[in-house]
């Protein structure tokens, strides 16, 4: 038996792998961290069953139930958004089941999967027949108003959790893979400061990017490396709201900051880029390679604009309306569409 299990949280592969090991004979457990990586395991396996949490971020969860319909692979959500409407649509586009995570370590899931199996070529039939009939394009218009509202109300959930200081915190382990969205913060001295004492201009430094890493923090990011005159964090793959709100306060604290220095005419600049990729971790931040990270760095490094955010086309398109509308299309950056940060809109 085939499963694949699409969910990012390394803590609940583990729970996964061990509880069907020691439930089921001869399964092969293999897992993805995103829709996007699971699309590319699946043109080459297909499994017996498919167990997903929900991936707004990375497109429609409801395009993604319908090709599995349509490759005939049975599908159960399990997932930390337990919504009612949610779990209806989900149904309707086909997962032939749906559990909360908070039910997870109950002992349901074993004899979910079991009925699951069992039931599959019996839906299959039934899912077989359904694609054969045609939805009137008004339903199909409205459908996509449905599913579009969901995804909508996950992203305020996200605001409201954000606006109340709930943060994930996610453990990295040694050589394990992560989706990482990368906010490196670039100090860039102003013709001022480059005229002051350099005991002074480095405290400058050291106490903008002291506010940089309060913020990120609170926010949810970790601070992986220090340098005198930048410094990058990681935010989990899933949390590029929380990523752009981190860069816009830290943008937004900087006149604050010139007002509370005496004799401090300008403002200090920072540039910030931020990109989202795989990585591999290692303790030693220095042995870590990605794209993404080297990315966001020369986007802060070498911006062609001062003081400016720069947020790659991926991460934009996951942000929702609310926050999108303070990004405007900017010249690619290295091949990269990206988007600049304007505070009034």
């Amino acid at each position: 038996m085939d499963i694949l299990i699409i969910d990012s949280d390394r803590g609940i592969q583990n729970y996964y792998r061990n509880l069907l090991e020691s439930e089921f004979r001869s399964v092969h457990v293999r897992f993805a961290m995103g829709m996007n990586e699971a699309a590319e395991t699946l043109a080459a396996n297909r499994p017996d069953l498919v167990l997903t949490e929900i991936f707004l971020e990375e497109g429609s969860i409801f395009d993604f139930l319908g090709a599995l319909v349509k490759m005939k692979i049975p599908v159960i959500i399990v997932s930390e958004n337990y919504s009612e409407r949610l779990i209806v649509e989900c149904i309707r586009a086909g997962a032939l089941d749906f559990l909360s995570k908070r039910f997870i370590k109950l002992g349901i899931l074993p004899l979910l999967i079991k009925r699951a199996l069992l039931e599959g070529d019996r839906w299959s039939k039934i899912q077989e027949v359904a694609l054969g009939i045609l939805h009137r394009p008004e339903y199909v218009a409205l459908n996509r108003k449905i599913q579009g509202f969901l995804k909508s109300e996950e992203l305020e959930k996200n605001r409201r959790d954000i606006s109340r200081g709930v943060v994930r915190s996610v453990e990295y382990v040694e050589g394990q893979n992560y989706q990482v969205i990368f906010v490196y913060v670039q100090f860039h001295p102003t013709a001022e400061h480059r005229q002051l004492e350099s005991t002074q201009r480095l405290a400058i430094q050291q106490r903008v990017l002291s506010g940089a890493i309060e913020m990120a923090e609170k926010l949810g990011g970790q601070l992986w490396t220090l340098k005198e005159d930048g410094c990058f964090f990681a935010f989990d793959g899933d949390d590029a709201l929380e990523a752009a709100l981190a860069a816009i306060q830290i943008h937004a604290s900087l006149n604050v900051f010139a007002l509370t220095q005496e004799n401090l005419r300008e403002a200090p600049m920072v540039n910030i880029g931020i990109a989202r990729g795989q990585t591999v971790y290692r303790v030693n931040k220095g042995d870590i390679y990605c794209e993404a990270l080297n990315l966001s760095a020369h986007m802060a490094i070498y911006s062609r604009a001062p003081n400016q955010i720069l947020i790659t086309e991926d991460l934009f398109t996951a942000l929702g309306a609310r926050a999108q509308k303070y990004f405007f299309r900017t010249d690619p950056f290295e091949g990269h569409p990206c988007y600049s940060y304007e505070p009034i809109a």
